[in-house]
């Protein structure tokens, strides 16, 4: 038997980032997040956590809190506060 010929590295694989679309319901539209090749999530480029800390704004001003939970993104609909004089 003679020797194995040299093994020739291939490349890696070329990651792009992958997107994720989340509806926030009938009234409020929907928001793209995308997923960075560290694991995390951007929203319009900045780094994106989700929960009600983190809102997101849908159509007509409506907050929403995103939350990732077992592969799942969730819209919760936060209420506008009521400022009473």
């Amino acid at each position: 038997m003679g020797a194995l010929p040299p093994h020739k590295k291939l490349p890696p694989p070329q990651l792009e980032s992958e997107s994720v679309e989340v509806q926030l319901g009938a009234e409020g539209g929907s928001v793209t997040l995308m997923r960075t090749a560290e694991g995390g999530f951007t929203l319009d480029g900045e780094a994106f956590v989700g929960g009600a800390e983190n809102p997101v704004e849908g159509e007509g001003g409506r907050q929403y809190a995103l939350t990732l939970a077992e592969g799942t993104w969730t819209a919760a609909f936060l209420p506008r506060e009521v400022v009473i004089d």
